[in-house]
């Protein structure tokens, strides 16, 4: 098609603010972003003592594993990207269970929320892979696209390449 972009299907309008945001929520954390924004970043919980004296007794014991009775000890979860801490939640006594609750949202379609049971002590990762929707082109970039007449739209909700 000689260098002109070719989009099979989308929206029939295009908001100005068209993008996907996606919510995290755990033990008094919540995080909201674009999800544009965190894609392919490194985003993650850790469980961390919550005083010193949790760590003195997790030290003390040889380590996070060898602390008996685990109620000793409170953790509390901490979501980072990377090494920068975006919040700190409430402290859950070690090994308790937590939900993680997920929630992608978009213009147009109904959240998609999920939850997973997570472990006090634990460290997890949140892994979002967009492939190349949402990193080449951005978004933003498929908008000035159709602005300038360099797809080809259709009537219909879901984007395909061609």
């Amino acid at each position: 098609m000689g260098g002109v972009k070719k989009l099979l299907s989308i929206s029939d309008t295009i908001p100005s603010n068209l993008h996907m945001t996606a919510s995290f929520s755990i033990g008094g954390i919540s995080f909201t972003s674009d999800v544009e924004q965190i894609v392919n970043q490194k985003l993650w919980i850790e469980y961390e003592p919550a005083t010193p004296q949790d760590t003195a007794i997790i030290q003390a014991a040889g380590g996070i594993y060898n602390v008996i009775p685990a109620y000793l000890v409170n953790m509390v979860p901490v979501l980072k990207e990377g090494s920068q801490v975006i919040g700190v939640g409430s402290a859950v006594p070690l090994g308790s269970e937590q939900t993680l609750a997920s929630t992608f949202s978009e213009p147009n379609f109904q959240p998609d929320t999920n939850q997973k049971i997570l472990f006090a002590g634990g460290v997890y990762a949140i892994g979002l892979d967009a492939q190349r929707g949402f990193i080449e082109p951005s978004l933003s970039q498929m908008i000035q696209e159709v602005n300038q007449g360099f797809w080809v739209i259709t009537p219909q909700t879901n984007i395909t390449f061609a």
